[in-house]
């Protein structure tokens, strides 16, 4: 659980980054942030519960295609 919780913070660390480029209201970007890092936290999580059916450049492009359309 610890373990969780830190990938989790670092996630919305860096999301937080990313979004404050194009969000400028404080608490729609902290629950943006939150958002974004738990959707991506829970995608990981299920490409690992599933046995890595695809590659983590598969992965990774199709989040990006999904991510912070918001």
């Amino acid at each position: 659980l610890e373990v969780q919780n830190i990938f989790r913070g670092t996630m919305e660390k860096y999301c937080t980054r990313l979004l404050q480029l194009t969000i400028t209201n404080p608490l729609q970007l902290e629950y943006q942030a939150v958002l974004s890092a738990g959707a991506l936290f829970s995608t990981i999580q299920h490409w690992l519960v599933t046995g890595k059916r695809i590659s983590p450049e598969e992965l990774a492009n199709i989040v990006l295609k999904l991510r912070f359309n918001s």
